[in-house]
């Protein structure tokens, strides 16, 4: 149960740091992939069509947007992977404590 919690934990505390650190790691600027119909007329998001954003600004919003959702859920991710080795950890300091080693 340890070696698989100590996996499961440094799993989970990876992937956290990966998108808590994800502007160190990343090679350089993003591509951007539009959306059109069948007949090539572009589709445009709600936010355009409602408010009269620009595209650069909807889609500057919508990143930015995603974006801090990305790292929110990295610090979650994160304190999951520590806190999965809480128990393993709990278990050695108990048996430490409590076992008698005789000669």
């Amino acid at each position: 149960a340890t070696y698989v919690l100590m996996n499961i934990g440094r799993y989970f505390f990876m992937r956290g740091v990966v998108r808590i650190a994800w502007r160190h790691l990343v090679s350089g600027p993003f591509s951007f992939l539009g959306s059109c119909t069948d007949t090539g007329n572009i589709v445009y998001p709600e936010i355009v069509m409602e408010k009269g954003y620009t595209m650069r600004k909807a889609i500057k919003e919508a990143v930015r947007k995603r974006i801090r959702a990305w790292e929110r859920w990295g610090i979650i991710i994160l304190i999951s992977g520590l806190l999965i080795n809480a128990p393993w950890i709990w278990g050695i300091h108990f048996l430490s404590k409590n076992l008698d080693y005789q000669s």
